[in-house]
């Protein structure tokens, strides 16, 4: 990476005097272009071709680092299901609690080596993908993709009510079989 100071490329000035690397300082559109260049033109949740957003794993409203592992390259409709489905987008690495921090949490990403769990880096020489066994980690070896979160959350909410109908009905069930007792008890 050379040094350049226009906003085309991270702006790189001599780390500590303790070390020999470089600190780059990133920008919201160097950070972009970085991102850009790790997806290679595609969709970094699903592998799509049809690539034109980036995503914030943080929100920059929320205090989001403009660095290049705060961001994925989404097709619009993956980056629509991660805006909606929070919860899911999260399982995924795709969305973080601000608390969190982007350069230590997995993500699952298609790259060009595969689809897998990473950890995100970025060095003077370029991105570091840093394969992450998800069992090693708790995660899923593949979770919900983006695409499916509704058809996921419609089959939790059609569980959520067919436990609350069984509930609603084990309790009515209850009520009648002490109801008849009490009608035993007031014929003896």
């Amino acid at each position: 990476m050379g040094v350049r100071s226009d906003d085309s490329c991270p702006t790189v000035t001599p780390g500590p005097p303790t070390t020999s690397r470089l600190t780059v300082v990133w920008t919201e559109s160097t950070a972009h272009a970085a991102v850009h260049e790790r997806a290679g033109g595609r969709c970094e949740s699903c592998g799509s071709s049809d690539v034109s957003d980036w995503a914030h794993r943080i929100p920059e409203g929320q205090g989001g680092p403009k660095i290049p592992e705060n961001g994925v390259h989404q097709c619009r409709p993956c980056h629509q299901m991660c805006e909606g489905f929070h919860r899911y987008a999260r399982e995924g690495g795709w969305r973080l609690l601000n608390t969190e921090d982007p350069t230590v949490v997995p993500v699952y990403l298609v790259t060009h080596e595969g689809a897998a769990w990473w950890l995100l880096g970025y060095d003077e020489f370029g991105h570091v993908l840093t394969w992450v066994d998800p069992e090693e980690y708790g995660l899923p070896v593949v979770p919900t993709l983006p695409r499916e979160f509704p058809a996921r959350a419609r089959r939790e909410r059609e569980a959520l009510r067919a436990e609350e109908r069984a509930a609603r009905e084990a309790y009515q069930d209850r009520q009648a079989a002490e109801a008849a007792a009490a009608a035993m008890v007031g014929a003896s």
